[in-house]
């Protein structure tokens, strides 16, 4: 039963990324690489119509991932439909995918090769988050958002004012690779602020070390 209604599911939505595809002006080829949990090397390809539709997902497996065998998987893909809908390949900004465009573009003249902007993005604003003053200001916000991760008592006394105060949006931590995540952090720490205020008024009223439990949290 879970076979055929998977196999039935897949068809289905296979016709309407095909259809998709076919109903397409133009196409854009997007490629993402990443690793599995257990280490495995994967490549995603989409094609945007614009809509997004994701298309396939090789592992590399014992294939090297020199410019000469990127170029080859993108080829293969372009290949299975009609290629002169191409107009645009994405990647990330790595060299090795650079080398591949310039392999590309001796099969594909006409199409324009570029690397994400997203991922340019993210590391100006890694770049930016080193400056000393950004530095300081994001490591104190970070520590306010470890100081109620790592302690029952504070968090649950700022659950109580945040209902108090009609708030919804919980302290949030970055993640590293995510440049977003840096701002989610702070905005979280400034929706929270008044909440965040009354807690550590409260802790100190009680005569609770706050300076202690701060430092460790760092």
């Amino acid at each position: 039963m879970s076979n055929q209604l998977l196999e039935t599911v897949y068809n289905q939505t296979k016709l309407k990324v095909d259809k998709s595809i076919e109903n397409a002006e133009y196409l854009t080829l997007i490629c993402d690489e990443w690793s599995s949990i257990s280490s495995e090397h994967w490549t995603n390809f989409i094609f945007a119509t614009p809509k997004p539709v994701f298309v396939f997902a090789k592992p590399t497996e014992e294939v090297r991932q020199n410019a000469n065998n990127i170029a080859k998987a993108k080829e293969d893909i372009i290949e299975t439909i009609d290629k002169s809908k191409v107009c645009a390949i994405i990647t990330d900004n790595a060299l090795v995918m650079k080398k591949s465009w310039k392999i590309l573009s001796n099969s594909f003249p006409n199409i324009i090769y570029m690397g994400c902007l997203a991922h340019n993005l993210n590391l100006i604003v890694q770049d930016i988050m080193k400056l000393n003053q950004i530095k300081s200001i994001f490591k104190k916000t970070k520590a306010i958002v470890k100081f109620f991760k790592n302690h029952n008592i504070p968090a649950a006394i700022f659950r109580c004012h945040q209902q108090s105060q009609k708030l919804k949006t919980s302290l949030k931590l970055p993640a590293k690779t995510r440049w977003r995540s840096f701002f989610i952090c702070m905005e979280s720490v400034k929706v929270n602020h008044v909440a965040i205020s009354l807690t550590i008024t409260e802790l100190v009223a009680n005569q609770d070390n706050i300076e202690k439990i701060v430092e460790n949290s760092l």
